[in-house]
């Protein structure tokens, strides 16, 4: 029997919230609306939804399917559409080439032997990254340009910055608070069931309130006009 482009899509959430690998990402799984489109050529998200081309997922294996739906998560998760705004406004076409790039090679770590989470063919995916964030590496993407040495492909998705600006104060921080708990769920669930948590958690539950920062504005705004 074949299944539909739905029931793929469906079966991969399925699997990755069942796999000791991922299955701390299952919160996150369940963030955003997931839709089928007929006109979409690959994939998209705004951040928070996820749009699927039924033609690209029906061209892809059980695998590669599973890795394109995680790695729409974690544009999800490290809300790239909102923290790197300013990237894409400089140059869209590599903000989308620093995201993918950085995300690409954290799932090619959750699966180092290629069994449950394949990359589709044409993903970017490059040591020379490893450790950097996204706006590291598009400064050596833009570096690479400059130089004459060009880009080094193209994502496998669509990232609709645009889409992403519409949304309303309330609903980014809705989203916010729904990733931080998704996270911290699925951290707790991870270490219940004797999954995986891979670094990119910790880095998202570490406080990332600059302190310092915070005492200097708080200072300047209550000693203003009042001298020392």
């Amino acid at each position: 029997m074949v299944l539909s482009a739905e029931d793929r899509i469906t079966k991969a959430h399925i699997a990755l919230m069942q796999d000791k690998r991922t299955l701390a990402y299952s919160g996150l799984l369940m963030i955003g609306k997931v839709e089928i489109s007929d006109t979409c050529p690959t994939a998209a998200t705004n951040g928070r939804d996820v749009t699927y081309g039924r033609a690209f997922v029906e061209s892809l294996t059980d695998g590669e399917l599973r890795f394109l739906v995680l790695h729409e998560t974690k544009h999800k998760l490290y809300q790239h559409l909102f923290v790197w705004r300013k990237l894409y406004e400089e140059d869209a076409q590599l903000a989308n080439q620093a995201c993918d790039y950085v995300i690409n090679l954290e799932i090619k770590d959750l699966n180092k032997w290629g069994d449950f989470l394949v990359m589709p063919e044409g993903g970017l995916c490059d040591e020379e990254y490893r450790g950097l964030d996204s706006g590291e590496v598009f400064a050596r993407l833009k570096e690479d340009e400059e130089g004459g040495k060009g880009g080094k492909g193209k994502p496998m998705d669509e990232h609709e910055w645009e889409e992403a600006k519409d949304l309303g104060e309330l609903e980014k921080e809705q989203l916010t608070k729904d990733i931080t708990a998704a996270v911290r769920t699925g951290a707790l669930l991870a270490g219940k069931q004797g999954g995986e948590i891979d670094r990119s958690f910790d880095a998202m539950m570490q406080s990332k309130v600059d302190w310092a920062e915070q005492l200097r504005e708080f200072v300047s705004s209550v000693c203003v006009g009042k001298g020392d």
